[in-house]
């Protein structure tokens, strides 16, 4: 069955978010305290290495990739659900760390090209008419670093010092033509 106004928050780790189904591998330790207090969230455990994806093609309206992709192993087939289950004129709302990186959890390096890359149809195996196209951005902004500890805090409740200092992170979005 399709879901009308579907929108999903991929790789949400602790931002999760209301109006999203919000999915990652393991639920963090805050959705138990939101969902025993009553908040309206709704969460999804799953891998999305594991392809094919749950969701059905062209289900999907909004989707927010917000500091996943970057820890992406198998990037080709996970970008080639994220095609399958937008909708044409379905938005993506990417954001990932900006070049350089040293967090061992980060498979792949962005800069600005890599969003001609998801937009040429070359990642999708489409032809650049029934591919992506940038309606916003790249923006960029500087966060605190975190690293790398903060997939232990939030998936394995250790808390450990950050190593000071900002990242650079890009985010873009994409529609799909």
């Amino acid at each position: 069955m399709v879901q009308e106004n579907l929108k999903l928050n991929l790789g949400c780790g602790a931002d999760l978010r209301k109006g999203y189904l919000n999915v990652d591998f393991a639920a963090p330790r805050s959705y138990e305290h939101f969902k025993d207090n009553g908040y309206d969230l709704e969460f999804m455990a799953y891998d999305l290495e594991t392809t094919p994806w749950p969701w059905v093609e062209g289900e999907v309206d909004e989707i927010l990739a917000l500091n996943v992709l970057e820890h992406i192993n198998r990037f080709d087939a996970v970008w080639h659900e994220i095609h399958r289950i937008l909708k044409p004129g379905g938005r993506i709302k990417i954001e990932v760390v900006y070049k350089n990186t040293y967090d061992p959890f980060h498979h792949s390096l962005w800069n600005k090209e890599s969003i001609r890359y998801l937009t040429n149809g070359y990642a999708t195996k489409a032809s650049p008419d029934h591919a992506f196209r940038r309606v916003d951005g790249p923006h960029f902004r500087h966060i605190p670093s975190g690293f790398p500890w903060w997939h232990a805090q939030v998936y394995l409740g250790i808390t450990l010092p950050p190593i000071p200092g900002t990242k650079l992170h890009m985010s873009f979005t994409l529609e799909k033509t």
